[in-house]
């Protein structure tokens, strides 16, 4: 249980600063938010990626899923939630566009 509470404590935390720069979060489709919940997991909440953050306030997030990827050359792990993460964008883009076509990861 202890676990739970802090990791839902994180979450919150992270969200409350996420908010301060996409004041329109709560409106984005659940993936868009989980992405950028992913990055903030491994980054922080208040991560750089100016081109990023401006996609996801304009509400672009195909831009943003080319955007998301934390530079760790060779990593295998890095690379692999930046494949989920820009996964999470596009599912976003589609939710919003309705373009759904072919596979995303």
């Amino acid at each position: 249980m202890a676990i739970n509470t802090l990791i839902a404590a994180k979450l919150s935390a992270n969200e409350a600063i996420l908010k301060r720069s996409h004041p329109q979060f709560d409106q984005w489709p659940v993936d868009a938010q989980m992405g950028i919940h992913s990055m903030a997991w491994s980054m922080g909440p208040s991560f750089g990626f100016p081109n990023f953050r401006a996609a996801c306030n304009r509400w672009d997030f195909a831009a943003a899923a080319k955007e998301c990827a934390i530079n760790a050359p060779g990593d295998a792990a890095v690379a692999k939630r930046n494949a989920a993460d820009a996964a999470m964008f596009r599912n976003a883009d589609a939710v919003m566009y309705g373009e759904v076509s072919g596979q995303y990861g």
